[in-house]
């Protein structure tokens, strides 16, 4: 039989482990889809520290200001939920989409390490393209 004391302590723990995983929750390829399909995403490149913004068409054209920098590409969601994109001349980059109470992130996991590594913050949805 457990003491007393120990009891609360164990009782603390379960209750720290089920609240971390609920804060954060990996989106299904049809909940991604509804998030940023037909929408701008504005956002932060983590890494660089750098802001951006994208329009993401329902069709899979992709298009997005960094700056003075334009980017055209292509989008799509894989069965995996992630979010993959090719800008003009770059390689495909497929990134898993979570949501932690109300923010999204989305990170690529590191092929040497097998690591989560966050590569950028959804600031922000609008619907359409409204800077256009």
């Amino acid at each position: 039989m457990l003491s007393t004391a120990i009891r609360p302590a164990i009782a603390t723990f379960f209750i720290l482990i089920s609240q971390l995983a609920q804060a954060e929750t990996i989106l299904s390829e049809d909940e991604v889809l509804s998030l940023i399909s037909g929408k701008t995403v504005q956002g932060i490149h983590l890494g660089p520290n750098i802001p951006f913004e994208s329009y993401f068409a329902p069709d899979g054209v992709a298009l997005q200001k960094r700056g003075d920098q334009r980017l055209e590409g292509e989008w799509f969601v894989d069965k995996q939920g992630r979010h993959c994109v090719k800008w003009e001349d770059k390689t495909r980059k497929c990134r898993v989409v979570v949501r932690d109470q109300d923010e999204y992130r989305e990170y690529a996991i590191n092929s040497k390490t097998g690591k989560r590594e966050y590569t950028l913050i959804i600031n922000k949805l609008v619907e359409g393209r409204p800077n256009e």
